[in-house]
């Protein structure tokens, strides 16, 4: 006779698993969302600069060090952003970059209502040496209130998309064949 191991009945995902889709799809879609503003700015379309002003807050500066420097953080909030994401869509038992995008709407706006507290923090906006873009980024004119919201919608689309929970599949225990029977069909 077999011992019969345990079954599991956890069909969630991991915390690692969900920490590795995290920390590759949080960096990805920060990346992502990065090139989609610097095409912008650099089409003429933009002038959010997101890398920038996270940088120019721990550097005190307005150079290409500050931007490193922020695009660095961007990553790293990306990173973190994404295990919420994961925790979210896992439990909600949604996936794809559908639901990924719905909650880049709710991600840009709380942060579009919390973007002016949080940046009357920033020391060189303080100084005014640069200025509050307000909630949404409002203060640097319609368009970038909705490039704010599409950068967080593409950052959530891209998360959606690379963070998918990862079914924990019960094991069955070890067990012998079973007989097989003969068809009841045509028996007498």
């Amino acid at each position: 006779m077999h011992s019969a191991a345990p079954r599991r009945t956890d069909t969630g995902t991991s915390p690692l698993v969900l920490l590795r889709g995290a920390v590759a799809g949080g960096s990805a879609a920060a990346a992502v969302t990065t090139a989609f503003l610097l095409l912008l700015r650099a089409i003429g379309l933009s002038s959010l600069n997101l890398e920038l002003l996270l940088g120019s807050a721990l550097t005190r500066s307005v150079d290409g060090a500050a931007w490193l420097a922020g695009f660095g953080v961007h990553l790293s909030f990306g990173v973190l952003f994404a295990l919420l994401y994961g925790a979210i869509l896992q439990a909600a038992r949604r996936q794809g970059a559908v639901a990924g995008a719905a909650l880049g709407v709710v991600h840009a706006l709380v942060s579009g209502f919390s973007l002016p507290i949080v940046l009357g923090l920033h020391p060189l906006i303080v100084s005014g040496v640069l200025a509050n873009p307000g909630f949404f980024a409002r203060n640097l004119g319609l368009r970038e209130v909705a490039v704010f919201l599409l950068a967080h919608i593409v950052y959530g689309a891209v998360v959606g998309a690379l963070v998918r929970p990862r079914r924990i599949l019960p094991v069955e225990p070890d067990t012998e064949p079973l007989p097989r029977r003969r068809p009841l069909v045509g028996r007498r």
